[in-house]
């Protein structure tokens, strides 16, 4: 038998459509009684809770919940995709 884990970043905080995403593979996963690992960032926890995406936070309970950071939605300076300084 091979062990297979299911991990996904939870991140994107400025697209709320990524929350629709995020439910659906909540969702399906759970279907096929499949644990999925979110490492969530606490700023998109934030975001959801914010926008009333109750439906999404239940829909993640049903799996493992893990932290991945306080903030994810701000890069530096040097990590601006197209900068050259």
């Amino acid at each position: 038998m091979i062990d297979v884990l299911f991990a996904l970043d939870v991140e994107d905080v400025y697209n709320p459509e990524s929350d629709d995403a995020l439910l659906n593979l909540c969702r399906i996963f759970a279907e096929e009684d499949l644990q999925l690992c979110l490492f969530t960032a606490g700023e998109k926890a934030r975001i959801m809770r914010q926008r009333g995406r109750k439906d999404v936070i239940e829909a993640m309970r049903q799996h493992e919940i893990c932290y991945h950071g306080n903030y994810w939605g701000d890069f530096p300076d040097p990590a601006v995709p197209g900068r050259t300084e």
